[in-house]
Protein backbone atom coordinates (compact mmCIF):
# COMPACT_ATOMS: atom_id res chain seq x y z
CA UNK A 1 0.00 0.00 0.00
CA UNK A 2 2.70 2.13 0.65
CA UNK A 3 4.04 2.66 -2.26
CA UNK A 4 1.19 3.86 -3.96
CA UNK A 5 1.37 6.92 -1.87
CA UNK A 6 4.76 8.15 -3.51
CA UNK A 7 5.28 8.99 -7.32
CA UNK A 8 9.08 8.71 -6.48
CA UNK A 9 10.68 5.78 -8.37
CA UNK A 10 13.48 5.34 -6.14
CA UNK A 11 11.16 5.60 -3.03
CA UNK A 12 8.58 3.78 -4.66
CA UNK A 13 11.72 0.55 -5.36
CA UNK A 14 13.04 0.72 -1.40
CA UNK A 15 9.64 -0.36 -0.49
CA UNK A 16 8.92 -2.79 -2.88
CA UNK A 17 12.36 -4.27 -1.79
CA UNK A 18 11.55 -4.36 1.90
CA UNK A 19 12.50 -7.40 2.89
CA UNK A 20 9.37 -7.61 5.57
CA UNK A 21 5.53 -6.31 5.78
CA UNK A 22 6.79 -4.23 8.79
CA UNK A 23 9.95 -3.02 7.07
CA UNK A 24 7.78 -1.84 4.24
CA UNK A 25 5.20 0.35 6.45
CA UNK A 26 8.54 1.65 8.02
CA UNK A 27 10.04 3.28 4.88
CA UNK A 28 6.44 4.03 3.84
CA UNK A 29 6.03 6.80 6.55
CA UNK A 30 8.62 8.13 5.65
CA UNK A 31 7.78 8.74 1.52
CA UNK A 32 7.41 12.08 -0.26
CA UNK A 33 3.32 12.14 -0.52
CA UNK A 34 1.83 12.33 -3.68
CA UNK A 35 0.04 15.80 -4.59
CA UNK A 36 -3.70 15.61 -3.80
CA UNK A 37 -3.01 12.21 -1.70
CA UNK A 38 -5.09 13.33 1.55
CA UNK A 39 -8.14 13.58 -0.95
CA UNK A 40 -7.58 10.33 -2.18
CA UNK A 41 -6.66 8.06 0.06
CA UNK A 42 -9.68 6.52 1.60
CA UNK A 43 -10.77 5.82 -2.08
CA UNK A 44 -7.64 4.24 -3.32
CA UNK A 45 -7.58 1.76 0.03
CA UNK A 46 -11.27 0.77 -0.75
CA UNK A 47 -10.28 -0.15 -4.24
CA UNK A 48 -7.24 -2.28 -3.38
CA UNK A 49 -9.06 -3.63 -0.37
CA UNK A 50 -11.82 -4.88 -2.86
CA UNK A 51 -9.69 -6.17 -5.41
CA UNK A 52 -7.46 -7.92 -2.05
CA UNK A 53 -10.82 -10.02 -1.52
CA UNK A 54 -11.46 -10.85 -5.13
CA UNK A 55 -8.84 -13.32 -4.81
CA UNK A 56 -10.52 -16.78 -3.85
CA UNK A 57 -8.35 -17.76 -1.19
CA UNK A 58 -8.57 -14.44 0.83
CA UNK A 59 -11.94 -13.99 -0.20
CA UNK A 60 -12.72 -17.39 1.96
CA UNK A 61 -10.62 -16.41 4.41
CA UNK A 62 -11.89 -13.33 5.59
CA UNK A 63 -15.64 -15.24 5.14
CA UNK A 64 -14.21 -17.97 7.77
CA UNK A 65 -14.16 -14.96 10.33
CA UNK A 66 -17.88 -14.66 10.44
CA UNK A 67 -18.94 -12.17 12.53
CA UNK A 68 -15.55 -11.44 14.36
CA UNK A 69 -14.43 -8.31 15.03
CA UNK A 70 -10.87 -7.54 12.60
CA UNK A 71 -7.78 -5.51 13.98
CA UNK A 72 -4.20 -4.52 12.42
CA UNK A 73 -1.81 -6.43 13.63
CA UNK A 74 1.49 -4.88 12.24
CA UNK A 75 3.52 -5.79 14.76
Amino acid sequence: MQVIETLDPDQRAAVLAAAIPREAKILGRKVTLRPGWGNMRVHVVIAVIFIKFLQPDLRQALLTTGDAVLVEDDT
